[in-house]
């Protein structure tokens, strides 16, 4: 029997809470899943009737394991019933019940997965591995209902191993991918495969599964691919050596569309629409005034200034903020005379706590930079400005929103 985990010991978590803990698991060869392995702290928490599970990457329950109540410090295998066959590239969830502390290793697998030393199962990359039905990832998971698919992901590996057998084959070795380079530009994806087998790669077969129902393969190691949308894309490699045994390695890229321009309509639209909502304006203009506003708080939106934004930006397309300014008047005259700047602040308040609500504006952005990572953070400055013909004095809040906007302008030779 063979287990996956070969890194450092795991360290103790002190936490008082019921959880359904576990990693996601790959066999990269034909293997039986035979159980699961547990390291658990001194001070775990006993649980009556504690059970393990494994779990179809759809949150489908394939196999229940008997526990012992009371978990023995460290290492402890937990055998099924009926050992689970795995095909090779096939991955499960395998989790177990806790009611109170456990083991974990933070960030064990953020970028690369981690293969057994007999390469029979991998812990894949958590970049490589979706939640299903959302688009977060992470190879560690729970939930916080025990005996409930584990859902929530991360990159700690919560202790919870494979015990397994390698199965079938002709007695050769499978090949073992040893790398999966992933480059992108635009929307157009290429893969570049490396691998290694005892018995040589003549006449090897190089594949890869891009995640949207399309496949490449052939006897060369790269291949180009090109998407229809942007987003996170899971890829899977494989390789067959001439004996047909395979070898796999997952990864991960994400991919932003190119643009069609700014889309300064739709930008401007929904922070309107944000101002208008909030009713606490006699209107508002999508337009900087010329003539003086009426005696309530009128808002005004317009477009201040647009910026290519180097560090978001990539060879084949630029990426800009484009900063709104949002004005709000209250004529000096408004009565009573000391409500025009606490009526005014709200108003800005109410509107700053309306964008960081709603930072993608309904999908019209990458997002609104609350917090000035590209140069300037959403923010407001007040102060008074004569308007009308009689140089009538307002007081005025001008909020300054910077909407970052993706992948903008296609860059040619």
């Amino acid at each position: 029997m063979s287990n996956i985990w070969s890194g450092a010991t795991p360290t103790g978590a002190t936490d008082a809470n019921d959880y359904e803990l576990g990693s996601v698991v790959c066999a990269l060869k034909a293997v039986t899943l035979n159980g699961i392995r547990v390291w658990s702290p001194s001070n775990a928490v006993n649980r009556t009737n504690r059970r393990g599970h494994v779990w179809d990457m759809s949150g489908n329950l394939l196999a229940t394991i008997t526990m012992t109540d009371a978990l023995p410090p460290g290492w402890s295998t937990h055998l099924l019933g009926t050992p689970l066959p795995l095909n090779p590239g096939e991955m499960v969830v395998i989790s177990y019940e806790t009611s109170g502390n456990y083991g974990i290793v933070n960030n064990a697998f953020v970028t690369s997965p981690h293969t057994a030393a007999d390469g029979g199962m991998c812990f894949p990359a958590s970049r490589a591995v979706l939640v299903a039905g959302s688009s977060s990832h992470g190879n560690g998971r729970f939930h916080a209902t025990p005996a409930t698919a584990p859902n929530t992901s991360f990159s700690t590996f919560y202790a919870v191993d494979a015990d397994y057998t390698i199965t079938g084959g002709t007695g050769g070795t499978a090949p073992t991918v040893t790398g999966l380079s992933l480059t992108a530009d635009g929307l157009t994806v290429t893969a570049t495969i490396t691998a290694t087998d005892p018995e040589g790669l003549a006449g090897a077969t190089y594949a890869i599964d891009w995640g949207d129902g399309q496949t490449s393969s052939g006897s060369g190691t790269s291949f180009t691919h090109t998407y229809t949308s942007g987003g996170l894309r899971a890829i899977l490699a494989s390789v067959t050596d001439s004996t047909s045994l395979k070898g796999y390695r997952a990864g991960a890229i994400e991919l932003a569309a190119p643009s069609d321009g700014i889309g300064v309509q739709g930008i401007l639209d929904a922070i309107v629409t944000h101002a208008m909502r909030l009713g606490r304006f006699e209107r508002v203009n999508a337009f900087e005034a010329t003539n003086a506003p009426g005696r309530g708080v009128t808002a005004a939106v317009w477009v201040q200034d647009i910026a290519a934004i180097p560090a978001r930006s990539g060879l084949a397309t630029t990426s800009a903020r484009i900063s709104f300014m949002v004005r709000l008047y209250s004529s000096m005259l408004a009565d009573p005379p000391d409500a025009i700047d606490p009526e005014v602040t709200a108003a800005a308040d109410a509107l700053i706590e309306a964008f960081t609500a709603d930072f993608q504006l309904g999908g019209a952005a990458a997002y609104v930079d609350l917090l000035g990572a590209n140069g300037v953070a959403l923010g407001a400055r007040a102060g008074y400005l004569p308007m009308g013909d009689g140089d009538q004095l307002y007081r005025i809040i001008d909020v300054t929103v910077p909407v970052v906007v993706d992948n903008v302008w296609e860059q040619a030779p």
